[in-house]
C-alpha cells in the first residue's frame, strides 16, 4: 500500500467481488425458490435471516478493512 499526502492507494484482491457476488447469487437462489416453489414460501423468516446474516458479515468485513486502512493512512502520515 503507498501513501501519499492526500491519496491511498491499494492493492486489488479478490475478496471484495467474491463477497459480493456470494451475496448476489445467495438473494438470487433463495428468491428465485421462493418464487417457484411454493412450500418454500412460506420460510420468509429462514431468507430473511439468511439475508441479514450475508450483509451483515459482508459489511463487518468492509468496515475492518477501512478501520484497518485509516490506521495505516495515520501512520504513515
Amino acid at each position: 500500500m503507498k501513501v501519499k499526502k492526500y491519496h491511498v492507494v491499494v492493492k486489488g484482491t479478490y475478496s471484495t467481488i467474491i463477497l459480493s457476488m456470494l451475496i448476489f447469487f445467495t438473494k438470487y437462489f433463495f428468491s428465485y425458490m421462493s418464487a417457484t416453489d411454493q412450500y418454500l414460501a412460506g420460510y420468509l423468516f429462514v431468507e430473511t435471516a439468511i439475508y441479514s446474516l450475508s450483509a451483515g458479515i459482508s459489511i463487518g468485513i468492509f468496515s475492518l478493512r477501512l478501520i484497518e486502512f485509516r490506521r495505516l493512512a495515520r501512520s504513515k502520515g
